[in-house]
């Protein structure tokens, strides 16, 4: 057990490496309670490990946050709520009441309440197309929605159409396309950043699946990335892939040849939740039988709560899952009316399914 010094000692060298942490996180992965060990809180920890506090945990007065809110809306003066809110980490209605009073207090017309015909509001909106224009122009990829929440304004209003915005600020009119172009810009820069990335790393950081944006899969995504493919990683994986494949159609054979032995065996049957590895039937009963040829990872809930779902579509109460090693802490689960085993394969050839 950790001392409460090595646990201080714990904490001040992970902020030193993550200068952002909150407290949450450091208990997540340093599995210290930061409040145990510093009286003075995290705060203290930053103190102690010499790094500056984050904005997170930098105590603003109220007149700071307004004055902040403010200097803002000069310089800005059509900002939105969301947008102040979003720069300044603000709650404009708990410090002004509202945005209009906010605007009051800047000394800015609150833009909802200019006059309409007045040189200044005609100023106003030259001035905010001219601000679109240029975001379309450094942002292609930018769509209506995004600009019209930005500057809280209606493209088409304002432009006749985002169509006829694109030809005005000189950009390709790309309308649907913009969302795949999205994720393919996001998926070579994180090539760019991460050159050995595999494939299921890639779809699972861009949330997205790279075989599907880009037409020429992987190999293009590294190609566009200017990165060069990590060729002997794919030859590998592909031989283990394929070792693993041979080992568990063996393994599969082995049971369906065990099971052979106490009744009929129907195998891959079909159901309206998947095709179950077989079905087993004897004098006295029937079984839903799944085999899994896991060297090192566990059964898993979802992998019982499968093979609920195939006894309840046909009906049958009794499920076995067939191992190739002993990998759950429990040889029967009762789930209602319904009955698992997780037997490995030699305690299914010993009867131990009773």
């Amino acid at each position: 057990m950790k001392s409460p010094e090595e646990k201080r000692r714990m904490v001040i060298n992970y902020i030193k490496r993550n200068p952002l942490a909150t407290t949450k996180e450091i208990r997540r992965n340093v599995k210290v309670k930061v409040e145990e060990v510093f009286s003075g809180g995290i705060k203290e920890a930053y103190l102690l490990a010499s790094v500056g506090l984050p904005k997170h945990l930098q105590k603003r007065s109220g007149d700071e946050c307004k004055q902040l809110v403010v200097e803002y809306i000069k310089k800005n003066p059509d900002a939105t709520i969301t947008e102040i809110q979003n720069k300044l980490g603000v709650n404009v209605r708990r410090l002004f009441g509202g945005i209009r009073e906010a605007y009051r207090a800047a000394n800015v017309p609150y833009p909802f309440e200019r006059d309409r015909n007045s040189q200044a509001y005609h100023y106003f909106i030259e001035e905010k197309k001219k601000k679109i224009i240029e975001i379309v122009k450094n942002n292609p990829l930018i769509t209506q929605d995004e600009i019209n929440k930005l500057f809280n304004t209606n493209v088409a209003k304002v432009f006749g159409s985002f169509k006829n915005l694109c030809r005005i600020a000189g950009v390709k009119y790309l309308r649907y396309k913009k969302r795949r172009l999205k994720k393919q810009l996001e998926v070579i820069n994180y090539i760019k950043n991460h050159p050995n990335a595999t494939q299921r790393e890639i779809n699972k950081y861009c949330k997205t699946h790279v075989q599907e944006i880009f037409d020429g899969g992987i190999r293009e995504a590294y190609k566009l990335a200017g990165v060069d493919y990590p060729e002997i990683r794919r030859k590998i994986y592909g031989t283990v892939k394929k070792e693993i494949r041979e080992r568990s159609i063996e393994f599969e054979k082995e049971v369906f040849s065990i099971l052979e032995k106490f009744g009929t065996v129907k195998k891959h049957v079909r159901t309206k939740c998947g095709i179950v590895d077989a079905v087993l039937i004897t004098k006295e009963d029937s079984f839903v039988i799944e085999i899994k040829d896991y060297q090192s990872k566990p059964i898993s809930n979802t992998e019982i709560k499968q093979i609920e779902k195939y006894l309840n579509s046909l009906n049958l109460f009794k499920g076995i899952i067939v191992c190739s090693t002993k990998n759950y802490n429990k040889n029967k689960i009762n789930l209602g009316r319904h009955k698992i085993w997780i037997v490995t394969k030699d305690e299914l050839a010993n009867g131990a399914v009773r």
